[in-house]
């Protein structure tokens, strides 16, 4: 074995000074591991070193260091030494890692060593460790799966759980249903069962499904298993659009950007709309008050310029008021509500405006965005880089070809970027001004007064608008979006529950195709 630098630095130092070092004739054995408990001894005979004292390691990694101090008469007349036996609980140790219990039982091997306070190694045992984790993927079908598993080192615990789609993460699940089945064999079953529908025909015949432990990453018994059947076709309406522009009830659109400083996304987000903006479409920009006088220069620039109408408050008038305005000035049209600081791509408001016509009653649809919250993908509620082998022009172009034209039923819509249809804005009024003044809210209560008369809010799949975020509202983000959050929960009892379709199969399936469509080649 090589020694360290350092080891070989001293050593070349005590032969000079005519120095012996006193010899490390410490003992030590590994016995055995069970139930998580560790048995061994240990005699220190180090010069200099106090106690009775060792270190131990598992795969390299410190677990602590312990006092040998339980009698052991077997080594009395062989050592000398009676206080020299161990037994070191392991299951708190390694709760302290990363991965817990799972870092030893999950059925692989693991090398525990025993060294002494300089270091020195004594001994070492390869252990493989049960796992405690059980569980069984009960059926998979066209229209959802279920199965149970349990954490014997947790008993009555929810297991956290991870869904594989042909070796591609897909989604995360939870054990939270009781299985009596379970709990009549001694089991503990009461949080064991968990359960995942999805529309017929989400996932193609022939693909392979896994549920994996989400930690360890060990599979249930029955897992993978591949989904049998064949295609089922698809019911989705394909002619709202086309009835719709042949009895000419679609509306021109409008594009509302409201702005108030943040000149460099201003900037982007106005470099893009030149690039894709339809030529039959308009775009309205209104100029909250902003102090920055950058931004009155540059929206001075458009003036005149096709497509592009220029609007300024005299006072600062906040979101909500501002959009009111806004919407009233085309009082005629369709309107999408843009922030200042997005990003649009190829074809965005076409998709948008063909989606927003597919139904009758359609209020609202929202795009899809790499950082939009519960509208962000290919992670939820997470900012999405543009993959590094990719520009973000083919990170989005991507994302988009690879779904499968999805109209998402959702409880509400996101104002980042959402199209409004004018049946909807006359029928429900527009934002609330009082209840909402700054923001923050005001969409997600128009959409729910829309669920509660009858319309629908989507998403499209097929539009993805870059997002930076909340540049106009930074010093006053979390206090508005608590007071929004406070009236939301006030006014709509179910709202909460309603956005649990944004983590549902269907959405999961929208994030899986953006997931292996920018992840390829990389």
């Amino acid at each position: 074995m090589l020694k360290s630098p350092l080891k070989q630095a001293r050593k070349r130092v005590n032969t000079w000074l005519g120095i012996t070092p006193p010899k490390d004739r410490s003992l030590g054995v590994i016995d055995a591991l069970e139930n998580d408990q560790l048995r061994g001894w240990f005699i220190s005979r180090l010069p200099g070193a106090e106690g009775n004292r060792f270190m131990l390691f598992m795969d390299d990694v410190a677990l602590g260091t312990f006092d040998a101090l339980l009698p052991r008469e077997d080594l009395l007349q062989a050592e000398g030494v009676l206080h020299c036996g161990f037994q070191v609980d392991l299951k708190p140790l390694l709760e302290a890692q990363p991965h817990g219990l799972h870092a030893l039982h999950d059925g692989q091997s693991h090398r525990l060593v025993l060294r002494t306070v300089r270091g020195r190694t004594l001994a070492d045992k390869t252990v493989t460790g049960r796992s405690p984790m059980r569980g069984f993927l009960d059926k998979l079908d066209a229209t959802g799966l279920h199965g149970w598993a349990i954490d014997e080192s947790a008993p009555g615990q929810s297991v956290e759980l991870s869904m594989y789609v042909d070796d591609v993460h897909y989604m995360d699940l939870k054990t939270t249903l009781a299985r009596s089945d379970l709990v009549s064999k001694g089991l503990p079953g009461e949080r064991a069962g968990f359960s995942q529908i999805w529309p017929a025909g989400l996932l193609k015949p022939g693909s392979t499904v896994d549920i994996r432990y989400k930690h360890s990453g060990e599979s249930l018994s029955k897992s993978p298993r591949q989904l049998a059947g064949s295609a089922v076709p698809s019911t989705r309406a394909t002619l709202g659009y086309l009835d719709a522009w042949h009895t000419q009830h679609m509306r021109p659109v409008t594009v509302i950007v409201p702005i108030y400083n943040a000149f460099d996304a201003v900037s982007e987000c106005l470099e893009s709309l030149k690039r894709t903006m339809p030529p039959e479409a308009r775009v309205l920009l209104i100029n909250d008050a902003s102090p920055d006088p950058r931004i009155a220069e540059l929206l001075a620039g458009l003036t005149g310029q096709t497509g592009f109408d220029v609007v300024t408050n005299e006072t600062n008038l906040g979101y909500t008021r501002t959009v009111n305005k806004a919407i009233g000035l085309c009082p005629a049209n369709d309107v999408v509500l843009l922030n200042s600081d997005t990003v649009t791509t190829n074809r965005w408001l076409e998709n948008l405006r063909y989606a927003a016509y597919s139904q009758p009653r359609v209020a609202t649809v929202t795009a899809m965005s790499d950082h939009a919250g519960a509208f962000s993908a290919p992670e939820i509620g997470a900012f999405n880089p543009v993959s590094p082998h990719l520009d973000r022009d083919t990170h989005a172009r991507l994302i988009v070809q690879a779904q499968e034209g999805r109209l998402l039923e959702v409880p509400t819509g996101n104002g980042f970027c959402m199209y409004m249809r004018r049946s909807a804005i006359d029928a429900l009024g527009t934002f609330d001004e009082q209840k909402f003044p700054r923001g923050y809210g005001e969409e997600n209560d128009f959409c729910m007064r829309a669920v509660r008369r009858g319309w629908v809010n989507l998403v499209c799949d097929k539009v993805y608008v870059f997002h930076k975020r909340s540049q106009s509202f930074q010093g006053e983000k979390e206090a508005l979006m608590r007071a929004g959050a406070e009236q939301l929960a006030t006014d709509y009892p179910e709202y909460r529950l309603l956005t649990q379709r944004f983590s549902d199969a269907e959405f999961a399936h929208v994030r899986y195709l953006a997931r292996t469509a920018t992840t390829k080649g990389s």
